[in-house]
């Protein structure tokens, strides 16, 4: 890949590649930044074992939390030949906070905010606040979840579902782990589900962020907190798809591409 940065910031900032083996020349770390107003070219050829869902986000000295919060971070999706999902529809699931002062500005950080992380945001996905994600009755879906907050736990819950874990931050498991009532995901981590919407059409349900943590000691404020709704259409069911119970990418064989069409 070719990658140009051009820093139009006022401060100094790099492209950190989070979760990616890449040269220390090109680790985007603290003590190689790229300054206010000048660009840098990489030309580089990564080799990405497994592949995973990966996400981007600044590294500057003093200044990673402030900018990240400011919205410097994004998903980066490296995907397999062979990867034994592929068959499978996606959606990516980017959760950031925000917080506005008065003037509709973020909010700096305070006290509480450096002592438990940065706290009374409000939760979005992909960018937008509360969502409605519209599929088929009965599909099969795979989720690639990014927690982009820097101070909150999810336990997050699909009403009427359960979860199939096929992944995590090293990419995809040996094995799914299904009927899963609730999937905890920690800040900058990212994990990989398949949602087998309910058959029953015009119907709705939220995916929620239930609360991890007490409050700690009386500064921290958690609570249950709703992130998107999922919505089924009026079309009869999807036909069930075809879910392999062995996924390690490396370990497969590889599918066809009638096998990728089916079902």
């Amino acid at each position: 890949m070719r990658i140009r940065l051009n820093n139009g910031l006022t401060n100094e900032t790099t492209i950190y590649w989070h979760g990616l083996p890449v040269p220390p020349d090109q680790d985007g770390n603290p003590m190689d930044p790229v300054g206010a107003g000048t660009s840098r070219v990489t030309n580089t050829i990564w080799k990405v074992e497994p592949p995973a869902p990966i996400g981007t986000h600044p590294h500057p000295h003093n200044r990673t939390a402030e900018q990240t919060v400011r919205g410097l971070a994004g998903p980066l999706i490296v995907r397999a030949d062979d990867d034994p999902l592929a068959h499978l529809p996606e959606a990516t699931l980017f959760i950031t906070g925000l917080r506005l002062d008065s003037n509709a500005d973020v909010a700096a950080d305070d006290a509480l905010d450096w002592t438990v992380g940065r706290q009374a945001e409000v939760l979005l996905v992909n960018g937008g606040r509360l969502p409605v994600h519209t599929v088929r009755p009965g599909v099969t879906e795979r989720w690639r979840i990014v927690n982009a907050t820097s101070a909150r736990h999810f336990r997050l819950a699909l009403e009427g579902h359960t979860l199939t874990m096929v992944g995590t931050d090293g990419g995809l498991l040996g094995a799914l782990i299904a009927d899963l009532p609730e999937v905890l995901i920690g800040p900058a981590q990212r994990v990989e589900v398949l949602v087998t919407v309910n058959p029953a059409p015009d119907a709705r349900y939220r995916l929620r962020a239930l609360r991890f943590e007490t409050d700690f000691l009386g500064f921290g404020k958690y609570s249950d907190d709703d992130l998107l709704t999922l919505a089924t259409t009026s079309e009869p069911p999807a036909t069930a798809a075809f879910v392999p119970t062995s996924l390690c990418v490396g370990s497969q064989t590889r599918l066809s591409a009638r096998d990728r069409l089916a079902p």
